[in-house]
């Protein structure tokens, strides 16, 4: 349940800051017909807080051996239980840095609309420990590339496929955004090339 609860909060972080509002116990119970009840961005907040506080908790209480217990949760279909494709190389404490981490990324968020509580929340995090190494499989083999990359610029394999639009391009150049510049190649080819 633990590790449920920091993965779900870290989805409903995503979620309320792109949406603002989102029915954060609905969502969680797959209520899917309507009337559906709307946290405001600070319940959600609140709510994900309390979620990471008793996840913490949980796992820090824990007395069951971490790769047994860690095995059932994060599978050993990589290698049969090889820490170097374990999410975590079950590792409890490194949920416990990913919740806390989480909980670090809610502070910079109150910073300004509830400075006290950012800087509690803050606080809790980094005394609790944050990420300080990777958190996720280690694959020996594959893709190197971030697949935004390979998607739209990649000329190894890639698909090419993806560019600027209009709308953006409009946007970029009457704001003067020099991210133009490092977003986007210029196109080195004929405009009229099919390829």
């Amino acid at each position: 349940k633990a590790i449920a609860q920091i993965v779900y909060a870290q989805t409903a972080l995503h979620a309320v800051n792109n949406a603002g509002c989102v029915p954060y116990d609905d969502n969680r119970k797959l209520k899917v017909s309507r009337p559906l009840t709307y946290y405001t961005q600070e319940e959600t907040y609140n709510a994900i807080l309390a979620d990471l506080n008793e996840a913490i908790e949980t796992l820090t209480n824990t007395t069951k051996d971490a790769k047994e217990a860690l095995l059932e949760v994060e599978g050993d279909s990589y290698d049969k239980g090889d820490v170097d494709f374990a999410y975590s190389e079950y590792r409890w404490e490194k949920w416990i840095k990913l919740a806390n981490s989480v909980k670090l990324r809610i502070a910079l968020y109150l910073a300004k609309p509830n400075p006290s509580l950012a800087e509690q929340v803050a606080t809790e995090a980094i005394n609790g420990g944050v990420l300080d190494e990777d958190f996720g499989p280690a694959y020996k083999s594959g893709n190197t590339q971030h697949p935004y990359y390979q998607i739209s610029a990649s000329n190894d394999g890639g698909w090419a496929d993806s560019r600027m639009n209009a709308s953006l391009e409009n946007i970029m150049k009457r704001t003067g955004s020099p991210l133009i510049e490092k977003y986007f190649k210029k196109n080195l080819d004929k405009v009229t090339n099919k390829v």
